[in-house]
């Protein structure tokens, strides 16, 4: 039952969305290191991420409490607004990451996973 009450808590999802963010802001030189010798493994993280996003924000409760908890389109679409937005924040020169459609594909992906798992239940 703690798990249950601490993934109702949106704290956990203000801070998944907070990794999330500062992942994809990590300079792209520091990103090259690593487990990314995979082709094209970065794809299946930004599904992974995003897909984490929609659950534990579908997980949390709304901040009115009449609600039970988030609409789901609700939640779909600031996934797929929060995945467009930070594709564009890595144009920036001093993040230095590349901008990637592919990437926003990902993204959307992710989010619409769970939004279809959250009709059917």
């Amino acid at each position: 039952m703690l798990i249950r009450k601490y993934l109702t808590d949106r704290r956990l999802a203000i801070s998944w969305s907070l990794v999330i963010f500062l992942l994809l802001c990590i300079p792209g030189d520091e990103m090259s290191k690593g487990f990314f010798f995979f082709p094209h493994i970065d794809k299946f993280v930004h599904f992974t991420l995003f897909a984490l996003y929609a659950f534990l924000w579908g997980k949390a409760k709304p901040f009115d409490t009449k609600q039970k908890n988030f609409p789901s389109i609700l939640i779909f679409l600031s996934g797929v607004a929060y995945g467009i937005a930070l594709e564009f924040i890595q144009l920036l020169p001093f993040i230095s990451r590349s901008f990637d459609y592919y990437d926003m594909i990902a993204n959307s992906c992710g989010c619409s996973m769970i939004y279809f798992f959250r009709l059917k239940s």
